[in-house]
């Protein structure tokens, strides 16, 4: 029996498998591109996301050898904030926004002038 653990970090994509007691078993990666469509935008293509995630767990189950059946339990981190917008089956509403983007700066910091981020922190226990 198998571990799988993903890390989608903000320029790769990383997958390790552990037998029970903790030993690396295997391990591949892949980059995902970052977007910057326009000064200050960080995004990403969510479609390009999940595919790299998809062949990076692909590649580590074929160079290890073994049958996916074995993996019994996974594990998923990822590189932080971010808008990741899905419609009601699944699929990507445009690119994802990355924690790095900059295009409401103006915006944050009318609502702290206001007191509306103190609120919303204490609300939703998340800095914006």
């Amino acid at each position: 029996m198998l571990l799988l653990g993903i890390d989608n970090g903000s320029t790769v994509c990383k997958a390790a498998l552990y037998s029970e007691d903790g030993r690396e078993v295997g391990t591949a990666s892949r980059r995902i591109p970052l977007l910057q469509r326009q000064p200050g935008w960080f995004e990403r293509d969510l479609s390009a996301v999940w595919a790299a995630t998809a062949a990076t767990i692909r590649e580590l189950i074929d160079s290890v050898g073994i049958d996916s059946a074995e993996i019994v339990a996974l594990g998923c981190t990822g590189h932080g904030n971010g808008v990741y917008l899905l419609d009601a089956h699944g699929s990507p509403l445009g690119y994802s926004v990355q924690s790095t983007d900059t295009r409401a700066m103006a915006l944050l910091a009318e609502w702290a002038g206001r007191g509306a981020l103190a609120a919303s922190a204490r609300r939703t226990l998340q800095q914006a």
